[in-house]
């Protein structure tokens, strides 16, 4: 296999790395600030240490898979290779036919392995590179937002004290009381300070 398809090949290996350390971060950072968010606001019941688990198997599986799905058989590589950079199918008719023998052969795997080398290696660059890096800085957001958000594992909410209001049955109550004095047999001097305190508590308990 020719010399200068080979790097290609390692550059393309070197890329899918790169890019799957992009991906597998970004979601392990944003599945560590997720948890971390959902625990500090105690809507799940785990302590957050674990958001340092989460995140590191969420990135270490998510970066694998993206390096072994991206990775390209050799035809399929070729075939980009060649319209990429305009080679007109040398790649490609140099991996359909690298194993045969022959003068015509021979010459056809020179020809593209010299066009292969008048193309420079880093010119197979890494498309789209921005969108990979906004993403790892929105993921990087998430998780410092996780150690922002209140801590909500504590908190005890205010009891709520509900504001007494003097009922009908409760007016009627002490009306019937003062009533049942006011026909006692009770001596003036003891029923009039006990009338006077019971209107006084009736009034009150109006204006609360």
């Amino acid at each position: 296999m020719s010399g200068n398809f080979l790097k290609f090949k390692r550059r393309l290996c070197f890329i899918r790395a790169v890019r799957a350390c992009f991906v597998g971060l970004s979601a392990g950072l944003a599945s560590a600030g997720a948890w971390l968010v959902l625990t500090r606001l105690a809507l799940i019941e785990f302590d957050s240490i674990y958001s340092i688990f989460i995140g590191i198997g969420v990135a270490l599986i998510v970066g694998g898979l993206v390096f072994l799905l991206s990775r390209k058989s050799d035809k399929a590589f070729a075939e980009e290779l060649d319209e990429k950079f305009g080679l007109k199918a040398r790649v490609q008719t140099m991996i359909a036919y690298k194993d045969e023998d022959g003068a015509l052969f021979s010459m056809q795997r020179e020809d593209a392995d010299a066009a292969l080398s008048l193309v420079p290696v880093k010119s197979y660059k890494f498309n789209n590179l921005w969108i990979y890096i906004v993403v790892l800085a929105l993921s990087t957001a998430l998780l410092v937002g996780g150690f922002i958000v209140p801590d909500m594992r504590d908190y005890v909410p205010p009891e709520e004290i509900e504001p007494f209001a003097l009922s009908e049955f409760q007016r009627k109550g002490l009306e019937e009381v003062i009533d049942d004095v006011v026909k006692s047999s009770m001596e003036e001097e003891f029923k009039t300070p006990l009338l006077d305190e019971l209107r006084s508590l009736l009034a009150k308990l109006e204006t609360i």
